[in-house]
């Protein structure tokens, strides 16, 4: 299913994808136990499934749970959205940067969730991550960042890699 949040945007997206902050993934993982010895293992099966534990320190990614990053012609937005529910239920914006802003948006490719990495021009830096089943989205997110023309302003096109 397609998410669109486009009236909370106040104009059309271009692109959107769910994404969580960094590491909830892996803490999901690692924190699920149903008995003693599953809360002793649940985290080297974690490390086994998805690698080491993410590293959350030195970035400036704001606070929420669930959210969507939804592209349009001139921003960049994450929107929350309400957790577990099947249909994306916007809650409300949490963060809004104009593209210009965006240096560098680094999708890497991963088994469970795919580190996301968006750098800003300023030195600020979101580390997110996008679950397993919005891989896709988050490609189109990816492409359409890159694509975009950046209003015919002098700074340069953000770098890709995906």
């Amino acid at each position: 299913m397609a998410i669109d949040v486009s009236q909370i945007l106040g104009s059309p997206q271009l692109a959107a994808t769910r994404v969580t902050p960094r590491g909830q993934a892996w803490r999901q993982v690692s924190r699920q136990s149903f008995s003693p010895l599953a809360l002793l293992v649940a985290p080297l099966v974690a490390r086994v499934m998805m690698g080491p534990k993410p590293e959350l320190g030195g970035a400036e990614t704001p606070q929420f749970g669930v959210a969507i990053l939804a592209v349009t012609k001139d921003e960049l937005v994450l929107v929350g959205h309400l957790a577990g529910s099947k249909v994306p239920t916007p809650t409300g914006v949490i963060s809004r940067i104009p593209l210009l802003e965006v240096a560098k948006f680094d999708l890497q490719h991963a088994r469970i969730a795919w580190p996301l990495t968006i750098t800003f021009r300023n030195g600020d830096t979101w580390r997110l991550e996008v679950p397993r089943f919005s891989k896709k989205a988050a490609k189109t997110v990816a492409t359409v960042v890159a694509g975009l023309p950046h209003q015919g302003q002098p700074a340069p096109r953000p770098t890709m890699s995906i």
